[in-house]
């Protein structure tokens, strides 16, 4: 077995093991439209847009915009600035959050492994109760797979609330990248997410899909 096709093994088998878990609350489902264009050889301006929905029954309860840019800094580190605008519903009213964020992003090649570790600071600010939160994604990837333009990867991010000092949710990620034509890409994944409702830690899946363009 070669090294790439033994790398495919495992990578499948971690993808089975951040899928198997049944979740304890109503399947979800989420979309991403995010454009990106380069401002110069080191800098680039991004957008997104988003929604998810509750799938049983069809409940559409969030949506962020967000912009913000990626400097270049080396060839494996990047830092980003952003600003999130988020709308979520509860109990029928939708609320409001304000939220910039501040990455460093570490990418490292391992064999045919691709490792991308983003780090996010993130303040969150929905009046009174304004708080700030770290996540730590680590994702690893599938380099120059078998099937041309189909990337396969998985990833984990923890989210820990600084100001109550303690780990509010966490998210297993498994997922394809594909490459659709000309400057346009996309993600199919599945996540699964465990959230902390009324002190106890319940789990949720989730379907993605993100489209991507670049320009």
């Amino acid at each position: 077995m070669t090294g790439r096709a033994r790398a495919v093994a495992v990578l499948c088998a971690m993808a089975l093991g951040a899928t198997a878990s049944r979740a304890s609350e109503s399947p979800e489902v989420w979309g991403e439209f995010k454009v990106t264009g380069a401002v110069s050889d080191a800098l680039a301006f991004q957008t997104s847009s988003a929604a998810r929905y509750r799938a049983e029954p069809w409940d559409h309860y969030y949506t962020h915009m967000e912009v913000g840019f990626d400097w270049s800094v080396s060839k494996r580190l990047t830092l980003g600035a952003y600003y999130r605008h988020v709308n979520t519903a509860a109990d029928g009213v939708w609320n409001v959050e304000s939220r910039p964020h501040a990455d460093a992003t570490l990418t490292a090649a391992l064999g045919c492994l691709g490792l991308r570790d983003r780090q996010r600071l993130e303040w969150r600010a929905p009046g009174a109760d304004a708080s700030l939160r770290y996540r730590n994604k680590l994702t690893v990837s599938i380099q120059g797979a078998p099937l041309h333009g189909v990337r396969p990867y998985v990833a984990f991010e923890p989210f820990y609330d600084l100001s109550k000092g303690e780990l509010s949710k966490s998210r297993a990620y498994a997922g394809l990248g594909l490459g659709l034509w000309g400057p346009f890409s996309a993600d199919v994944y599945y996540v699964y997410e465990g959230r902390k409702k009324d002190g106890d830690v319940v789990g949720v899946g989730v379907v993605g899909l993100a489209l991507k363009q670049r320009f």
